[in-house]
């Protein structure tokens, strides 16, 4: 049985992640990557690895691997009732590809099972350990009807356009013909870009719900705290939505107007974070440098999925504090039954920093999260910053590579 102890088990006491016979998979090169067959059967999305064993990140700054190991088909549970994964702050493990490290509801897989086992992001969602006050399987189970399905509209969530005219044109048009009922946008709509008078003005026609960025806020009470480009910016952005045209009240109120923050269904959207809405960042370094009371308060502050923006980097964030970019699930999270809460990422529609110069938006409908990445005359806008001379030329350099 799974209760046996490690050594009978054939694990090492040094690396229990490492199951006899594996190695690191040297198609895996950067700190916490994974090569692509590895990550995708990590995920639970397929049953093909690399052939090269088991595949693992370098360094794992969160947890140790469970105790426990079920290969799909076995037949074996995935973990026994009274072991849970223990917080290992910056020692080195490796993960194996289709851990299950459910303390609280094991799944059977394999014949007998009660239940089909589903080929989903298992690691995304897992409860995990917590130093917050009153946080219990009580409290778990509690939560068991509060699921995405219960979504009976699709929305398109979008942010930080900055001023971007050709990237949330493109965006926009996209959303067309993916039949999406509300668009939600999470801030930023000028700042950095050559046009914020049209991107204001579409965003305030076209989306149901616009929240407060940090530019947007900086062009109201002033730019504290930014770069010197991003400072010149914000200042020219002010005159220019207040250029005397018929609709400068009407862009100056929209703005004034913005909320911090919006709820819906048990979904949280905010610009930055809960905690701070227009300042604060949710970033893949928070968990390299153990902050882990930061995350605790903010996955305590809602329900089920809180979406941000602010630091243009796609990615999703358990409670385990696994990251996982896009890239890795094939751009495709499905939130089911047994998955917990969710930080969400969407990227930048008009000024992504993932070394991916396309726009990114995601796309919400009942319980599936899709990003999508959307190609944009990157050159037309780069010579539209090179003509407007306060603002600098670099603004349009970083939007050819991503960055």
């Amino acid at each position: 049985m799974l209760s046996k102890g490690l050594h009978e088990r054939g694990i090492s006491k040094e690396h229990p992640g490492d199951l006899p016979g594996s190695r690191r998979c040297d198609r895996a090169p950067a700190l916490n990557a994974r090569c692509a067959p590895c990550t995708r059967a990590r995920l639970g999305l397929d049953d093909v690895r690399c052939g090269r064993s088991t595949c693992a990140r370098p360094r794992c700054s969160t947890f140790t691997c469970a105790p426990a190991f079920a290969r799909p088909g076995d037949g074996r549970l995935a973990l026994e009732p009274g072991d849970r994964p223990r917080r290992a702050r910056g020692r080195a493990c490796a993960t194996p590809a289709g851990v299950v490290a459910d303390r609280r509801r094991p799944r059977l897989a394999g014949a007998g099972a009660s239940e089909e086992p589903e080929p989903r992001a298992a690691h995304l969602g897992r409860p995990r350990p917590s130093r917050r006050p009153g946080r219990s399987d009580t409290f778990l189970e509690a939560g068991e009807g509060l699921l995405m399905t219960q979504l009976t509209r699709r929305y398109a969530i979008i942010s930080d356009l900055h001023s971007n005219v050709e990237a949330v044109t493109a965006v926009f048009d996209d959303i067309r013909s993916q039949q999406v009922d509300d668009i939600i946008c999470l801030g930023d709509i000028v700042g950095y870009g050559p046009e914020p008078r049209p991107v204001l003005e579409m965003t305030m026609k076209l989306a149901r719900v616009s929240l407060m960025g940090n530019h947007d806020e900086a062009v109201l009470k002033g730019a504290q705290n930014f770069n010197a480009w991003a400072r010149e910016a914000i200042d020219w952005t002010r005159e220019e939505i207040q250029v005397k045209d018929g609709k400068e009240t009407d862009r100056w109120e929209y703005l004034k107007r913005m909320p911090l923050r919006f709820q819906t269904n048990g979904l949280y959207f905010v610009h930055g974070s809960p905690r701070q809405p227009t300042i604060e960042y949710i970033l893949r370094e928070d968990i390299y440098n153990g902050a882990y009371e930061k995350f605790d308060e903010i996955f305590a502050s809602f329900e089920k999925v809180l979406f941000v923006g602010h630091s243009h980097t796609p990615c999703i964030i358990n409670e385990d504090l696994e990251y996982v970019t896009p890239g890795e699930i094939e751009h495709n999270f499905t939130y089911t039954r047994d998955k917990r809460k969710v930080i969400v990422n969407v990227g930048s529609v008009g000024q992504p920093r993932d070394n991916d110069p396309r726009s990114c938006y995601v796309i919400i409908d009942n319980n599936t999260i899709r990003f999508r990445r959307i190609e944009y005359d990157v050159d037309a806008v780069v010579a539209k910053i090179k003509a407007v001379e306060r603002l600098s030329d670099n603004l349009g350099l970083r939007l050819k590579k991503g960055v």
